[in-house]
């Protein structure tokens, strides 16, 4: 199968490794430099025919896969470094000149023909290189390449570094300014939108970008919004110290400083200057567009320091109308309709309405119309008129509209209030009675019709009154000491499990109870999930094992596929004739299994998501004691100068203990709040004022400038004054090894004059740096996240920490485990290290598909493969042995390839053991010696893994890996940063090849903290003197 190579080092044209164990070229010995010496044969006898005959194919102007230097010296090196004289590598130029073989020999058919003598030349000399090497006891693919330590001579070809933020980065670099993880009730900022940022959460995302893109700056803007304002209302973050008292050219540098990590430019401090006065100018428009809705957190915590946290919003109209919302009990009323009151209308008015909506309600809505009456007028507006605007999934039954208790939150009717003349109007709301259910046998499955009309329906009325009026909903019953009472929508089908959000001390006698009272459709179970505190590991309550199970009916799995349920047992509570009848279903924790009856855990429902399930579902918890359970009543809506309240003292424990409250607004105008520290919590709405949209916009801007959207910051190509860019160059330290920005003490000893080396020494000794590297690792290894997948990142974080010879990611005789602590392994595995760990062999097939070679190939020898359409084609029907064929297409990638794939056979690709095949036969794990010039000949992976470890090739394939880590592209190697590549090889023999000495040694070069700049750039020498004069000139009082 013919692949194209792509080598993150040097081209090769059938040669494998290049070499590895020296720090430097060492000195040519006579026989290769003097008189009869290899080179000056070389030079003599080969070099002549090479560019004669070789060149105008293999030149510059015709680049193939073996490009021929253009001096003597450079070919000779770098193509004895490239085995091109290994007879055995069917690849290499002596065997294509040799050969008799039609099919591959060199020059081709057709081209004039080397003479004996010269193929004869090829020959003896091939037989020199083998016998000096034998001499030397050095393999070419084991050294430095002694052609880059030549001076590079060709055209620069730059490649410029791509520094720009990951997803990992960014959350810590913002949870650094900000003070803000993103963490808010049941949502998190960055998680929630991953997809946009490319991001990796190894739950459901598994690779990560380091590229800008669209949706990444989208994505920006969007947290962007939340972290600003929560920052500017609680004054954290950037906006420490701002008071109303700050000025502009003060707060615009704090901004800068704290974002940026450095003052604005007179260019920039005028631009910011224009931006906030263009934001003061527009405050009238504001009053109008700019949103107003409040977000507050809601902190309850206990006397044993429990605490949970929620968030709670209003939405705020910003118009100039008023605004007045009831709550309306449909079922209680004796007529179906309620008086609104009394409002002020005018002609004309296009903003004055009644709105329904279904939103935070339970119960069937049911909507007739609208009756106004007043100054000469007596109308009813039904549903279905001409003005009326029906939104949502409202189901229309003669003249009424019903919501039949599905889709809250989607649907409203709005009803315009169109009068003739201005003044007084009362305003009722109709709707219809329900019909009482009739008797009889229901269809199985199907759910019974709603039996109750809405208890909570939130009305609204838009007038021309001067003050609104807006009401809180009434605040829940607070359960007997030693339950809690919870109610889950069992119609929302995207989700794993329902969390309970609070945790309990269940003792041997608690449980979770599901009861379907009150409840007028399908009530579904599955499985309850314990979860520990900090952990993700639960303990699993099957309904299988839960008491009156045998009550339930089964629910009709077969017809759907519910979402991430647990099974086999799932139930409904409709009888195979549709009927309902009250149950429960209690579900214990185990005696054993890991639980412990003093131990506090986190329920959360499993339970098959299905549309037409019942929307509020009671649940049940029986407990000893409880973290506090957080009930809040707050307006569905308010009008912008409105009068709130957000009342949570209904909150309780289950053991009745006392409970302290902290509101803090996240965001929303800014509020006064009497007392935060009160469970019912009063306040004014007001609309956004231009001097926090100015502020937080501009802070807004400043996290899309490039400074904070690249781990370099850009403007450091430009700066002069050292100090500056010494603490850009610590930021992009930080973001690279610590997945942040610097801290406020680091700044600080930076500006102290601590190098920047004893600033890495400490980023590398801190646990940062290892949960930031294992983040690393494990997207090179492309792990799913479970413990097994992980463990290959873990062996290579383990040698990073413990500063073992990184040889051992191939070698190790040991594993790591989730503590990351060394585990032996059986002996069956030998020194193998991560390439026969079940984590990082399934998902890569080996025989037929070759996938796991190639990938151990790609991820440690720098292959890269690409295969063609007609490859394919052209393979099958093949078998493994003839891909090794010198004549086949396959032959320049199986002959590594293949004997790879041999070599793992005593593992299946699902990464189990075997001493026998399927039928009983000793397997054969050797290289079967199919390819002479294979090599890391020998039995099983361990014969592959050992050899490959010393290969050049691996070493700069790792050091590869960490160049792209920290500058965001490869190692110019074969080119103009030959020269660094030097650099860091010595260092990795230094250190013996341990990982944390070789990242301190890329992020400390030259080349890394200045990126473009080639050095720090310097004050003109004129103008210093100038300013050196100036200051002695104001210093004797000379003008």
């Amino acid at each position: 199968m013919a692949r194209k190579q792509v080598f993150l080092g040097a081209a090769l044209a059938g040669g494998l490794a290049l070499a590895a164990s020296v720090p430097a070229r060492p000195q040519n010995s006579p026989a290769e430099r003097g008189p009869g010496g290899l080179e000056q044969t070389f030079t003599k006898e080969l070099w002549p025919v090479l560019t004669g005959q070789c060149a105008p194919c293999h030149g510059k102007k015709n680049p193939s896969q073996l490009l021929l230097p253009a001096d003597s010296h450079t070919a000779f090196l770098k193509l004895v470094a490239e085995g091109q004289f290994d007879p055995d590598n069917h690849s290499s130029i002596v065997y294509r000149v040799t050969t008799t073989d039609k099919n591959i020999i060199m020059p081709p058919q057709g081209m004039h023909k080397l003479t004996v003598a010269q193929i004869t030349a090829f020959d003896h000399f091939a037989e020199g290189v083998r016998a000096q090497q034998a001499l030397s006891g050095k393999k070419p693919d084991e050294q430095f390449p002694p052609y880059l330590t030549l001076p590079f001579t060709g055209a620069k070809k730059p490649t410029f570094d791509n520094t720009f933020l990951t997803f990992r980065q960014l959350r810590g670099k913002t949870k650094a300014i900000f003070a803000d993880d993103g963490e808010r009730e049941d949502r998190n900022l960055f998680l929630d939108n991953a997809a946009l940022f490319g991001g990796a959460d190894f739950v459901k995302r598994f690779d990560e970008s380091a590229k800008a893109s669209p949706t990444f700056l989208s994505g920006v803007e969007l947290v962007a919004r939340e972290l600003a304002s929560k920052a500017y209302l609680n004054r954290t973050g950037p906006f420490v110290g701002f008071t109303e008292q700050t000025s502009e050219r003060e707060g615009i540098t704090r901004l800068w400083k704290k974002l940026l990590f450095r003052d604005p430019t007179a260019p920039e401090l005028a631009e910011a200057q224009a931006f906030l006065k263009s934001v003061r100018d527009s405050e009238a428009s504001l009053r109008q567009t700019a949103p107003s809705d409040l977000r507050f957190s809601l902190t309850v915590s206990d006397e044993r320091g429990q605490h949970v946290t929620r968030e709670v919003g209003v939405a705020v109209r910003g118009d100039d109308h008023a605004l007045t919302t009831l709550y309306v009990d449909q079922e209680a009323e004796e007529q179906p309709e309620k008086y609104l009151g009394s409002f002020t209308l005018a002609p004309g008015d296009m903003g004055q309405k009644v709105i329904i909506s279904n939103a935070e309600s339970y119960g069937n809505v049911s909507v007739v119309g609208v009756r106004i009456k007043g100054a000469e007028l007596d109308k009813t507006l039904k549903v279905g008129e001409p003005g009326v605007l029906i939104e949502g999934a409202w189901k229309l039954s003669g003249a009424s509209a019903e919501d039949n208790s599905e889709n809250k939150g989607a649907s409203q009717i709005t009803f315009p209030l169109e009068v003739l003349k201005p003044g007084k109007y009362e305003v009722t709301f109709l709707w219809k009675r329900a019909a009482a259910p009739k008797a009889g046998k229901r269809p199985a499955g199907k759910n019974l019709a709603p039996s109750t009309l809405c208890r909570d329906l939130c009305v609204q009325v838009v007038s021309r009154d001067s003050v609104s009026a807006i009401a809180t909903p009434p605040a829940p019953p607070v359960p007997p000491k030693g339950e809690a009472h919870f109610w889950i929508d069992q119609s929302i089908d995207n989700r794993a499990h329902a969390d309970l959000k609070s945790s309990f001390v269940f003792g041997t006698e608690g449980g979770i109870e599901i009861r379907n009272d009150g409840t007028a459709k399908r009530v579904v179970a599955d499985a309850v999930r314990l979860f520990v505190p900090g952990s993700e590991t639960p303990i699993l309550l099957r309904a299988g094992k839960a008491k009156n199970k045998e009550q339930w009916g089964k629910f009709p799995a077969e017809s759907f596929n519910p979402y991430n349920t647990v099974g086999p047992d799932l139930l409904q509570d409709l009888a195979s004739d549709g009927s309902k009848k009250p149950l429960s279903l209690f579900f214990t924790p185990p005696s054993g299994e890991g639980y412990d009856p003093q131990r506090a855990y986190r329920p959360a429902i499993v339970y098959p998501g299905k549309a037409d399930n019942e929307t509020r579902v009671p649940i049940v918890v029986k407990a000893q004691a409880s973290s506090p359970i957080v009930q809040v009543s707050t307006p569905l809506v308010a009008q912008a100068g409105a009068a709130i309240t957000l009342d949570a003292s209904s909150s309780y424990n289950i053991q009745g203990s006392k409970l302290t409250f902290r509101w803090t607004q996240i965001g929303g105008p800014r509020v006064a709040l009497a007392d935060p520290t009160q469970p019912k919590l009063t306040m004014k709405t007001t609309r956004l004022s231009a001097q926090q949209a100015a502020w937080e916009g501009l802070c807004r801007a400043l996290m899309a400038h490039p400074d904070f959207l690249f781990t370099r910051p850009r403007s450091l190509a430009t700066m002069t004054d050292p100090k500056t860019r010494k603490r850009l160059q610590l930021v992009k330290l930080a973001q690279d090894l610590v997945g942040r920005t610097p801290s406020e003490t680091e700044l600080a000893q930076c500006e102290a004059g601590i190098p920047l080396e004893k600033l890495v020494d400490g980023y590398l000794a801190s646990k940062e740096f290892t949960d930031f590297y294992f983040h690393r690792t494990r997207l090179y290894i492309e792990s799913h996240g479970t413990p097994e997948q992980d463990e290959p990142a873990r062996l290579w974080t383990y040698l990073a920490l413990q500063n073992r010879p990184f040889q051992e990611l191939l070698t190790a005789d040991y594993t790591v485990d989730t503590a990351f602590q060394k585990q032996k392994r059986p002996a069956y595995f030998g020194k193998t290290g991560v390439l026969t760990m079940r984590g990082f062999i399934q998902g890569k097939p080996s025989l037929p598909h070759f996938n796991y070679s190639a990938q151990v190939c790609e991820k440690f020898l720098g292959y890269v493969f690409e295969v063609p359409d007609e490859i394919v084609t052209a393979r099958q029907g093949i078998t493994a042995s003839a891909t090794t064929d010198p004549k086949s297409v396959c032959y320049t990638c199986h002959k590594v390839l293949t004997p790879l794939a041999y070599q793992r056979a005593h593992w299946d690709d699902e990464g189990n053991y075997r001493a026998h095949d399927e039928y009983g036969l000793p397997i054969d794990s050797s290289d079967r010696d199919e390819v002479a010039a294979y090599p890391f000949k020998g039995e099983g992976i361990e014969a592959f893994a050992t050899q490959a470890a010393q290969k050049e090739r691996f070493l700069r394939t790792i050091l590869q890996t960490h160049f792209v880590w920290y500058f965001g592209r490869e190692l110019r190697a074969e080119t103009d940063e030959r020269g660094l590549y030097q650099r860091l090889w010595g260092a990795m023999a230094k250190s013996n090849y341990a990982l944390k000495p070789l990242v301190k040694a890329l992020v400390l070069t030259p080349e890394y903290l200045n990126g473009t700049v080639s050095a720090p750039l310097a004050p003109d020498p004129k103008k210093k003197r100038l300013a050196q004069l100036s200051a002695l000139h104001q210093r004797m009082g000379v003008k």
